[in-house]
């Protein structure tokens, strides 16, 4: 089976797949990836689509660089039921302080060794 995918689409129904293979193994919650970008994200909308269609109940959203928190897409993910776990790569106290007013969940908080990656340099 080919893996490799290069649209949007492919993408959406790639991560479709994997959802539902998940289903299969358990029945317990489960959440996924989703790591928007802030401007010209085509990506996200069709990924967005399938976990709302295929009722993920748990989005690990994933910040990096300033403009990560897009508001509209945290109200999107709030309105669907879907309980948000964020996770900055470079977490700061103000990138925490804007997902906790856009509306997360839950805020994954890491410091200097949380698991291989390098902290950002000053």
């Amino acid at each position: 089976m080919e893996t490799a995918v290069s649209t949007p689409e492919e993408t959406a129904e790639k991560m479709r797949e994997e959802i539902r293979k998940t289903k299969r193994l358990t029945e317990k919650p489960f959440g996924v990836n989703l790591i928007p970008t802030p401007e010209n994200d085509i990506w996200t909308p069709p990924i967005l689509q399938v976990i709302k269609e295929e009722g993920v109940r748990a989005v690990v959203y994933t910040g990096y660089g300033e403009g990560a928190i897009i508001p509209s897409l945290f109200n999107e993910l709030k309105e669907a039921g879907i309980v948000i776990i964020y996770r900055d790569i470079n977490p700061t106290p103000e990138n925490t302080r804007l997902a906790e007013e856009a509306g997360t969940d839950i805020i994954v908080a890491t410091g200097f060794d949380e698991g291989g990656t390098l902290p950002a340099t000053a």
